[in-house]
């Protein structure tokens, strides 16, 4: 009769969810690299799909650079998404993203379950994760970065739960799920490293779990050739070009609003990735996950969350990779540092003491300030800021905020109840192409249009001059504004 609950519990949330996906999917724009992920991943599909390259994919392809053979990012989840979005709907494709999204909120579930043995703390899971606005806000719109953490969790928990096994699935699901999330991401080969420093805390045998190591490397290796083409036209070499790739981010050489300053992005100082953390993660979620670690000793998953932790900080600190967007390359940290705070908070209603009245009612007021804040910033929930910097206000012209302008989604909406007109946007043109709905010409440059849209950020960088005559706001802070032009 249990179980039944369980499964009822969670066919509830399910249920919940698919009704907050089905009447929210409209309401996200279009971020920056969601034309060209889409545009490629439909490129992707027809190479993977058609056996005759020279034949049928090259009419599609329209530069070198879109073949799959050339293109050092893995477009395999987008190319999946344009099978079953065949008239390439922007709104279908953020509904099918929030559709793989619940993949992480079943993960979160059923993990917590598994480990608490209750079912109030396997919903506290899903609750805290739901209410993470960074992550929230990414899962319908970043056709990237989010697939990636998902994949990585799920073979985080992979790793916990063949932890004690011995048997060929073993191999066989951790290979295939760390050779797909690497091939995602290249950081995502981080995970042997933590599959191996794991399974030596559990057992100091170090010759098994190196062979243990060897046999899912090469499992993975060969998932990674088969599903990212440009790896399996020259494993060695291409393979070697994306690790460095990864730590330059190749060509990209722009600037980043960090604490005030646009930097560029050999000024940006190492405490960025830390500092983001402190500063966008709620804060209840934060003081449970740092005060988690006095509890890891105790628990074998925990152990293996701030393994993980420790091992990327360790790779960041090391490399000194460029990265930008606020936390978006390290989204993948969020899942962790959240169940990680999920656990603490279960083991602290088990236990008796002088602390535990006081942690919970300051955790359950910031979880108020949170959902609150939740709601409120809908649909650019990525935009969230903790208490630490005043929330999004504080933040305002000191760090990023939408960085990957789905706001201008809100702007095109408001043009088009304009008489017609000529419009440049400094940033994201397609979402403004996509939402024009023939109401207004888009232009290539500022001098020659009607009204200039441009997200906050960029504003400040490029200057552009004119009277403002629309904002989009959250809590009183300008995130896109429309100017009049000439």
């Amino acid at each position: 009769m249990r179980k039944h609950y369980v499964h009822l519990v969670f066919l509830l949330i399910a249920s919940l969810y698919t009704l907050f996906a089905l009447s929210t999917y409209k309401d996200y724009g279009i971020t920056a690299d969601e034309e060209l992920n889409y545009r490629k991943g439909c490129i992707w599909a027809t190479y993977f799909r058609t056996p005759f390259y020279e034949d049928v994919l090259e009419r599609e392809v329209t530069a070198a650079q879109d073949s799959p053979l050339l293109d050092k990012h893995n477009r395999i989840y987008s190319a999946a998404l344009s099978v079953v979005n065949g008239k390439n709907y922007y709104e279908w494709y953020h509904l099918l993203n929030m559709a793989f999204g619940f993949i992480l909120f079943a993960c979160f579930y059923y993990l917590a379950y598994h480990l608490s043995g209750k079912v109030c703390f396997a919903i506290l899971a899903v609750v805290m994760l739901f209410t993470t606005p960074r992550w929230l806000g990414h899962v319908p719109a970043n056709p990237k970065d989010m697939p990636f953490a998902v994949l990585y969790f799920i073979s985080l928990a992979a790793i916990y739960l063949f932890s004690t096994k011995k048997t060929p699935a073993k191999y066989l699901v951790l290979g295939v799920l760390f050779g797909l999330t690497q091939s995602l991401r290249i950081i995502g080969a981080s995970l042997l490293l933590i599959f191996l420093l794991f399974e030596l805390l559990q057992n100091k045998n170090l010759g098994q779990k190196l062979v243990d190591v060897i046999i899912v490397a090469c499992v993975s290796g060969f998932a990674t050739v088969l599903t990212f083409p440009y790896v399996g036209a020259n494993v060695v070499r291409n393979a070697l070009e994306l690790i460095y790739n990864a730590q330059r981010f190749g060509a990209w050489d722009n600037t980043i609003l960090f604490m005030g300053s646009f930097l560029t992005k050999y000024d940006r100082p190492l405490s960025y990735l830390p500092l983001w953390l402190i500063i966008t993660t709620p804060l209840y979620v934060l003081v449970g996950f740092l005060l988690s670690s006095y509890y890891a000793k105790v628990s074998r998953f925990l152990q293996l969350l701030w393994l993980c932790v420790v091992v990327n900080f360790g790779l960041y600190f090391a490399l000194d990779p460029v990265i930008y967007n606020g936390l978006r390359h390290f989204l993948y940290l969020l899942p962790v540092i959240v169940f990680a705070a999920t656990l603490f908070f279960a083991e602290l209603f088990s236990i008796k003491s002088k602390f535990r009245l006081p942690v919970l009612a300051f955790a359950l007021l910031n979880f108020v300030l949170v959902c609150c804040a939740v709601i409120r910033l809908h649909p650019y929930q990525y935009v969230y800021f903790n208490e630490l910097v005043g929330g999004l206000k504080g933040a305002s012209d000191v760090y990023e905020l939408d960085y990957w302008g789905a706001s201008y989604k809100e702007a095109a909406e408001w043009l088009r109840t304009q008489p017609f007109s000529k419009v440049y946007a400094c940033n994201v043109p397609a979402a403004m192409q996509y939402y024009s709905e023939g109401k207004f010409e888009m232009v290539g440059s500022s001098s020659e249009a009607d009204f200039v849209v441009c997200d906050w950020d960029n504003l400040r960088k490029e200057g552009f001059s004119g009277k403002t005559v629309f904002e989009v706001t959250r809590f009183g802070v300008p995130l896109n504004v429309v100017l009049r032009g000439r």
